[in-house]
């Protein structure tokens, strides 16, 4: 559920957004093994019912690993919605991603990568550890040129493992 209490909807502009949501369903999306935290269920239903926003940004958590499947189905539904619209930021691994997917991730309306970098808890993908010139390495081979300047990428440095950073 949204950390926030609910919103009213005179309080917010015509055709707000919230730029940083996460969706969870483990139960058919289960988190990286050996997780040290576990998010609670939030489901599309739950955030439109409590977040009167026009436009979100579903965001990736570190628990969904690299898989962006939840991420996808949620930005199709919510944007089956009259009214809303939604976009989404996913952690990629660059290892093993081509031109031709990236593409399909855009039209499907991925907007945004997420790079957990250097200190990310050591489970699944991020057992990797690598370093933020790694990722910049990786990313730049697809932003430059063979992608449009119309992406965006976030850098989270991680932490402890036992907390949770954005």
């Amino acid at each position: 559920m949204p950390s926030h209490p609910q919103l009213d909807p005179a309080e917010l502009p015509e055709g707000s957004w919230d730029t940083h949501i996460h969706i969870f369903d483990p139960a058919r999306h289960p988190y990286e093994p050996d997780w040290p935290y576990i998010p609670p269920h939030c489901s599309v239903e739950q955030l439109l019912h409590a977040v009167p926003c026009s436009n979100f940004c579903i965001v990736i958590d570190m628990p969904e690993g690299t898989r962006p499947e939840l991420a996808l189905e949620s930005v199709a539904k919510i944007s089956s919605v009259p009214g809303r619209t939604a976009r989404a930021t996913i952690v990629l691994d660059f290892d093993r991603l081509s031109n031709e997917q990236l593409q399909q991730l855009r039209t499907k309306g991925v907007r945004s990568i997420r790079i957990h970098a250097k200190g990310a808890i050591a489970t699944g993908f991020f057992r990797r550890r690598r370093s933020p010139r790694l990722h910049r390495q990786s990313l730049g081979a697809y932003c430059t040129p063979r992608v449009e300047s119309r992406w965006s990428a976030s850098n989270s440095s991680m932490g402890d493992p036992g907390t949770h950073h954005h």
